[in-house]
């Protein structure tokens, strides 16, 4: 049985997904990729990750005032 520090992490979260109702795949290419990889039994452990900043969320205007306000600027 191999070591699992052996595999290369592959980080990667369903969100990575975009619905759309395009004849168009690129919304679903992460997850395509990922299961393809998966079936090919590559060298890869997927892990899951929390998004870095609640700052992606807001509005550009709200992380533009954020971004002031904690320099001391209105």
């Amino acid at each position: 049985m191999s070591n699992p520090l052996d595999r290369v992490p592959v980080f990667f979260r369903a969100e990575m997904n975009a619905p759309t109702n395009s004849y168009a795949p690129s919304s679903g290419k992460p997850r395509a990729v990922v299961e393809d990889w998966i079936d090919r039994d590559l060298h890869i452990r997927i892990e899951s990750f929390e998004p870095l900043l609640a700052i992606h969320r807001r509005t550009p205007l709200a992380c533009a005032r954020a971004c002031l306000a904690t320099r001391g600027l209105q």
